[in-house]
């Protein structure tokens, strides 16, 4: 009787999950309207702007070699896009730290790096 109740506890707790996380207020959901760098963007959620690092990335300044090309990448992949942020906080200086999405569900931090830019 205890593994059929634990197997339901178990059960039960990984359908929920998916819906505790999303409520937890981690996800949001914004278009992007600006490019800053090539790890900086600017995206509007509930009409309201909303600075964003992108998070375990580090890229060029535009003023650096390679600045603008990263910049320029990762406007190719979101600028006027709907994507998903996977936020963990604020930096110092209020922008919001998060692992970015697209609509295909592609982890923009990752391809950054895959293609070279940070």
């Amino acid at each position: 009787m205890k593994v059929i109740y634990s197997l339901i506890l178990f059960v039960f707790f990984n359908l929920i999950s998916p819906f505790l996380y999303a409520a937890s207020g981690n996800e949001i959901s914004c278009k992007v309207v600006g490019i800053s760098d090539g790890d900086t963007l600017t995206c509007l959620h509930k009409r309201k702007p909303l600075k964003v690092r992108l998070l375990h990335i580090d890229a060029p300044e535009s003023a650096q070699p390679y600045g603008n090309k990263a910049k320029q990448t990762l406007a190719n992949l979101v600028f006027k896009k709907q994507v998903m942020l996977h936020s963990q906080g604020y930096d110092r200086y209020q922008r919001l730290l998060a692992v970015i999405y697209d609509e295909q569900e592609r982890n923009i931090n990752l391809l950054l790096v895959q293609k070279g830019m940070a």
